[in-house]
């Protein structure tokens, strides 16, 4: 190789090309410059035709142009070396380079003869400018096309973008599914994440959705069923569920094979969860509706043609109505006809007012079932108009038959109460301290005889009714009551505005509130002047019962059952020298009067025994007295027994033999006083009662209050009794009275207020004040009685006994062998009583 580079650069064995020129330097000079010419013009050909092929490497064929430019350079190298030679005769290395040029140029024009043909088919310029023409028109139309296919892109874009919803393309040959971004996006994922084979998505829906989302996919692909859009749940990245809507269209091929489904998918977990709060809330309507005791919710809507169609009907309507929900959906002129006819119009005026001005439909109709019964209904339901113009009721239908009966028996209790007060002369009254407003009722106007029409009195007139020593007292326990809750009972005296005194039995209670503080006070008023008179009268008979009963002659005492001593008069006490505490409270036996011997105190425990089985015991018997004195007694032991015929208490009675007759009228004196202040002591036990009774004469229909079934004798659960039940319980002397006050009643329309005596099932006999009133129907024409009913027996006893003891002492004093004198204790003026009843007797 060393050895080749040697020829080719030797310059040994040749001459420069100047001596061919003589060295004239214009032939030199004029053979440099062409040849510098040259190789220059050689070298920036191939330079621009670079610059061409690499601007524009669309052209075809560049790569001969590249071919020109290679042998262009050879060609310049030669110059160039023609000028090298004229100094330097490397002819070997200008031969070569000219060998190089010669290559290039055969290779070049060989290749320019092989692409020739292919030159001579490109078009001409005219061609190129009719093409360009037709270029420039296709890519105007193009750019028209995609212009308009930009604005469908948008607005496509625009609508998917305000839907909110994802766009896939599922190629179904190829199992690729495209995902816009809002794909991932709604799951939580980047693109990059998942893979673009659709199981990304299968394998991410619920498995409770899994098999009917597939199956509803696989019938639209093989259409069997018009359209793909179902909901379901997917797995976002975080683990959630969200609820999703997916719509498609497929594209199938000739023969009916699905290759390809596009379709969108949007987020409504929003709107399920509100599906599902309303269906869980209907349900529970429903559930409510058909679990209410007596009411039911229903839907009706008003047709074009004015008939109306229920919607919805819970189960209770078949409670109410006796149709089924069922049957009243089918055909509403099952429920319509039952309306009572005189309540049509009042319906159809409620139904009008409500469609016309989308007011409350609230109306009370009552209703006959299939069954016959006859019930109140109360409709209430709210109208609203529906966007095609008709009306639609959402309401509830309550049962108020128990209702309006408790109503009507309200109505008539209160109207019983109202009576039973006057009756009773007794009112009501309430305090509210936030206001300081008193009310009173009927009664207690009546009971003042205050004006009706006034107002109730103020706390301080309230004061000033009462007696000026009694104010004080129920101020204090009114404002005791306000402080701690603590009722009161007070007797008070009153005077009316008729300027009457009267007694008045007045209590009081204390309301408290969340606090447990008094915010009201309520309470009762009573006038009880007649029970307080007969108490007065009972204390002064009481008085008189003591005076005679302590200074009776005989020995006389009160035991219970067991032998247990109760009373023992003053007689007694002197005669042993003893204090009641001494003996009251004791075993009989055990007092110093029997203390004489063993058997006598047997002998009396067997008296007693036997006495306390109703037996009047009597014999002569000896006890001790004071200083151990013996004395002969005629002693006895009588029962004393109660209105069923019970022994409740025994009588000892004991006098001395020799006085005998003294004795036995003192002993009949004391019996008689005894019973006498045990029915005092029983009837001052005791206050008024008061029952209520009606008397329907259409169907000779009674009802009675539980106080009326007590006076007579009888429990409330049994029936009332009939016309001649009631007569056989009225005292035959008393029959033809009740009977004309009665028919009086029913026929002329009088009040009834009269006193009769009835005799109980046990045989008792009670004294009754009866009241009652007429009341009228719509044609003036009497159709019940209605009244009240006062058990006055303790009273009409008291005055039985008032007379009695009068007769009593009569007899005593008329029958007495001894004198009786009362003494003054203020001036000890002694009177001879028996004498006073001689003269008395004489005179009349």
């Amino acid at each position: 190789m060393l050895g080749f580079f040697k020829i080719l650069l030797t310059t040994q064995q040749f001459i420069p090309h100047g001596h061919c020129y003589l060295w004239q330097s214009n032939l030199l000079g004029l053979h440099i410059v062409s040849d510098s010419l040259i190789a220059l013009a050689y070298y920036s050909i191939p330079l621009t035709l670079l610059y061409f092929v690499r601007q524009r490497q669309d052209v075809p064929f560049n790569w001969i142009f590249l071919l020109f430019g290679t042998f262009i350079i050879t060609c310049g190298a030669t110059h160039l070396m023609e000028i090298w030679t004229l100094w330097h005769p490397t002819y070997w290395l200008s031969g070569g380079i000219k060998a190089i040029a010669a290559v290039v140029s055969l290779y070049t024009a060989w290749e320019l003869i092989y692409l020739m043909p292919q030159v001579l088919v490109l078009p001409s310029p005219a061609q190129l400018e009719a093409a360009n023409q037709e270029l420039k028109r296709e890519i105007s139309e193009r750019q028209q096309i995609e212009a308009a296919l930009r604005c469908s892109e948008e607005r496509w874009h625009l609508a998917i973008a305000g839907t909110n919803e994802a766009i896939w393309d599922w190629n179904i040959l190829t199992n690729q599914t495209f995902r816009s971004e809002r794909w991932y996006e709604m799951l939580g994922y980047e693109r990059y994440e998942l893979s673009s084979e659709d199981d990304e998505w299968s394998k991410r829906i619920h498995p409770d959705d899994y098999a009917p989302v597939i199956a509803a996919q696989t019938a639209y692909l093989w259409q069997q069923t018009p359209d793909y859009n179902v909901e379901y749940r997917l797995r976002r990245k975080d683990g959630s569920y969200c609820w999703f809507r997916s719509r498609a269209k497929a594209v199938w091929d000739e023969q009916g094979n699905p290759v390809r489904l596009v379709g969108s998918l949007g987020e409504i977990t929003d709107r399920k969860q509100v599906e599902l709060a309303l269906q869980e809330r209907e349900a529970m309507l429903r559930r409510i509706g058909d679990n209410l005791p007596n009411g039911a919710i229903y839907k009706v809507i008003r047709e074009f043609d004015g008939s109306d169609r229920f919607y919805y009907l819970s189960a209770g309507i078949e409670k109410i109505m006796e149709v089924s929900a069922a049957d009243a959906l089918r055909d509403a002129s099952l429920l319509y006809r039952q309306f009572i006819p005189e309540d049509m119009p009042r319906l159809e005026a409620a139904v009008n007012e409500s469609m016309q001005h989308l007011s409350i439909f609230n109306v009370q109709l009552r209703i006959c079932t299939p069954s016959g019964q006859i019930k109140w209904c109360h409709f209430r339901s709210s109208p609203r108009q529906l966007e095609d113009g008709r009306v639609a009721w959402d309401g509830l239908v309550v049962d108020v038959t128990e209702l309006k009966r408790t109503e009507e028996i309200l109505r008539k209790n209160e109207a019983l109460l109202e009576e039973s007060q006057r009756v009773a002369r007794l009112g009501n009254w309430e305090y509210d301290l936030s206001t300081g407003k008193i009310t009173w009722s009927k009664g207690l106007f009546e009971l003042f005889q205050r004006d009706l029409n006034l107002l109730a009195p103020s706390y301080e007139e309230n004061l000033q009714l009462y007696h000026p020593e009694d104010r004080q007292q129920l101020d204090q326990a009114v404002k005791r009551a306000i402080s701690t809750g603590e009722s009161y009972k007070l007797i008070l005296r009153a005077t009316r505005s008729d300027k009457e005194e009267i007694y008045v039995e007045g209590i009081g209670y204390a309301e408290f509130n969340a606090n447990q503080e008094v915010v009201r006070l309520y309470g009762t008023a009573q006038d009880i002047s007649d029970r307080k008179q007969a108490e007065l009268a009972l204390q002064a008979s009481e008085r008189r019962f003591r005076g005679i009963f302590n200074n009776s002659f005989q020995f006389i005492g009160l035991l219970n059952i067991d032998g247990t001593l109760l009373e023992a008069n003053q007689t007694a006490l002197n005669f042993v020298g003893l204090q009641p505490e001494d003996v009251i409270n004791r075993p009989f036996w055990e007092t110093h009067w029997w203390t004489i011997s063993p058997e006598i105190q047997e002998q009396l425990k067997q008296a007693i025994a036997w006495a306390a089985q109703g037996n009047f015991i009597r014999y002569e018997v000896d006890v001790l007295g004071a200083n151990n004195q013996v004395a002969t007694i005629d002693f006895s032991l009588r029962p004393l027994q109660d209105e069923n015929g019970q022994v409740i208490l025994l009588i000892p009675e004991g006098r001395d033999i020799t006085e005998r007759q003294v004795a036995m009228r003192d002993r009949i004196q004391a019996e008689e006083k005894l019973r006498r202040s045990e029915a005092q002591l029983t009837a001052a036990q005791h206050i008024a009662h008061v029952g209520s009774w009606e008397w329907n004469l259409g169907d000779e229909k009674q009802i009675w209050s539980a106080e009326t079934f007590r006076i007579f004798g009888l429990y409330p659960i049994q029936p009332v009794p009939t016309q001649a039940e009631l007569l056989r319980m009225l005292h035959p002397d008393d029959r033809p009275a009740l009977q004309a006050h009665f028919l009086a009643a029913i026929i002329d329309a009088c009040p009834i207020n009269l006193e009769y005596r009835i005799i109980r099932p046990d045989g008792s006999i009670r004294y009754l004040e009866s009241r009652a009133e007429v009341a009228y129907n719509t044609q003036e024409k009497t159709i019940k009685l209605f009244g009240a009913i006062l058990d006055i027996t303790e009273r009409k006893q008291t005055e039985l006994e008032i007379i009695k003891s009068r007769d009593l002492r009569e007899a005593i004093f008329n029958e007495s062998a001894d004198a009786l004198f009362l003494v003054d204790p203020k001036t000890l003026l002694t009177t001879d009583i028996r004498n006073k009843l001689e003269e008395k007797e004489f005179c009349q």
